[in-house]
């Protein structure tokens, strides 16, 4: 996947879920939740661009809102990373208010009493 991007391919990876419970911690509408750290490390030690990608439905098929995230040039590759995870949550939240019917989300998402029993 790396070299992948290095050549300047387009890599596309889910990144509003944190599958690996290994995440990032990211304000989410207000309320704690875990992203994954995955695009953000490559886009860093890649140079790749980090583009967050939101789908909603028309009426005459879908429309994709693409935002560019910079990486920040200052800071250590932990501050970095959780900016541009931050930020990713932060595009996301911004289609889903929009759109909230266009969002489907199967497994949990925000950390609560609940989900940090079962970690």
């Amino acid at each position: 996947m790396a070299q992948r991007l290095r050549e300047g391919h387009l890599v596309a990876l889910v990144a509003d879920r944190d599958l690996s419970k290994s995440g990032i911690d990211v304000n989410f509408f207000g309320h704690p939740a875990r992203m994954p750290a995955g695009p953000a490390v490559l886009a860093i030690k890649t140079g790749a661009i980090l583009v967050t990608a939101f789908v909603n439905y028309t009426n005459t098929g879908i429309h994709i809102t693409f935002d560019e995230i910079k990486v920040p040039e200052n800071g250590t590759q932990e501050e970095k990373v959780s900016f541009l995870v931050q930020k990713s949550a932060d595009n996301f939240a911004h289609g889903i208010s929009q759109y909230p019917q266009d969002w489907h989300m199967l497994q949990r998402i925000w950390i609560d009493e609940d989900f940090k029993e079962r970690i």
